[in-house]
């Protein structure tokens, strides 16, 4: 199907012409976006025939025409001499015109949408040639226009064949912004997550690891390089750790006679969280099992710490002292444990079968296994430190 004209056409004078009439080629179409152009003679009455050559050798058999009002498509614009043979009763004439096809419609004149680095100077320039003016968003009409702030941008294009509108967005990339946060000490056995959450960058850390993360357990400086298409930003910071907490913070373990109670409390500034869910300085013991709270120092550091208590029928005796112990680490008798000692109460002094001292606590907590004393007899003292009651008798060490 042919298009049909989209205007009156424009007639163009001729350079050869016939003694006899004045007839002249007709172009019915030239506006951009227009495939085919449709030609045509004026003043065609007296002719008998039309030989048309349109300058366009690249379209092969359709250079030619014999036809009154032929079409032509042009795939290139340009400029193209046009020539036509007329032939009449008297004779022949040749009508000879250059036209200039406009390029191919206008399309994105304006470019992709782009992003620049924070400080470029982007030029917005259609470079239309056949453009009558140009009109820019502040109103300026320059062929071309200079962009310092993301934004979109327009520019209004006036062509013979009308106006033309085109946009733009541009955005500028700014240097990645982030903060690691400030220096940090950490209680012993904690770790942190450092992830700063950066939109489109790239991460380096000083470990060389690239994720966007990084868990912390451990002191020293720490710091991240994060990269886009335009520069980078460091940042770092310093982590510590506190002293661990001591252990044992609740005892050693306790053996007791029946129907004794005990109070089970840290030594120390710290706050408590019972297996119960009680929060009192203290717990008191009345059957066996295993005890355990969580310990809060006044940096916030907390750990968990555990007793047992086991109970033992003691014959009506205050205490059950054994007289032989085996310490070969077997988790079988390896210390010197006196029954029904409460922790804390207690002083022990033993001696060799010569008398010389060789181990002696103000404070014993079940805990000699004959450390550095090689198999035999000893002797100790023990004393209740709130009685003042002494008990004395023999050990043997056996290993």
């Amino acid at each position: 199907m042919q298009p049909r004209p989209r205007h009156p056409g424009f007639a163009l004078p001729t350079f050869i012409q016939s003694y006899f009439f004045k007839p002249s080629i007709y172009l019915h179409q030239s506006c951009l976006g227009d495939t085919a152009y449709h030609f045509s003679i004026n003043n065609s009455g007296p002719l008998d025939s039309l030989r048309w050559d349109f300058g366009d050798p690249a379209s092969g058999k359709h250079n030619t025409s014999s036809q009154f009002s032929p079409w032509h498509s042009y795939a290139t614009g340009g400029t193209y001499n046009v020539q036509v043979i007329a032939y009449f009763q008297f004779g022949s004439d040749t009508l000879q015109q250059s036209i200039t096809i406009p390029g191919p419609p206008l399309r994105n004149v304006l470019g992709k949408d782009t992003t620049l680095c924070a400080g470029s100077v982007y030029t917005l320039s259609p470079n239309v040639p056949q453009a009558l003016s140009y009109k820019w968003p502040d109103n300026s009409t320059d062929s071309v226009f200079q962009v310092r702030q993301p934004g979109t941008y327009w520019v209004e294009i006036v062509t013979e064949c009308g106006p033309y509108r085109d946009s733009v967005q541009v955005d500028f990339l700014n240097p990645p912004s982030f903060s690691l946060g400030s220096d940090l000490t950490l209680c012993a056995g904690e770790s942190i997550t450092l992830k700063p959450q950066i939109k489109d960058a790239a991460y380096l850390w000083q470990d060389g690891s690239t994720k966007d993360k990084l868990v912390v357990d451990m002191p020293g400086t720490y710091w991240l390089q994060a990269s886009n298409r335009c520069s980078s930003t460091r940042d770092s910071l310093v982590v510590t750790f506190r002293e661990p907490l001591p252990a044992n913070l609740l005892g050693p373990d306790t053996i007791l006679c029946e129907g004794v109670s005990y109070t089970i409390s840290a030594s120390g500034n710290y706050t408590l969280q019972w297996q119960d869910g009680s929060t009192s300085q203290s717990f008191t013991a009345t059957q066996a099992g295993t005890y355990f709270a969580d310990l809060t120092n006044p940096e916030n550091c907390t750990v968990r710490d555990s007793i047992t208590v086991s109970y033992r029928n003691c014959f009506g005796k205050e205490y059950l002292i054994p007289n032989i112990i085996t310490p070969n680490s077997d988790g079988r008798n390896d210390s010197f444990v006196i029954w029904g000692a409460k922790p804390g109460t207690l002083e022990l002094s033993i001696y060799n079968r010569w008398g010389i001292l060789v181990y002696q606590s103000d404070d014993y907590r079940n805990n000699w296994q004959a450390e550095n004393a090689s198999a035999g007899i000893y002797y100790y003292l023990l004393q209740n430190k709130q009685t003042r009651k002494t008990y004395k008798g023999w050990l043997e060490v056996v290993r």
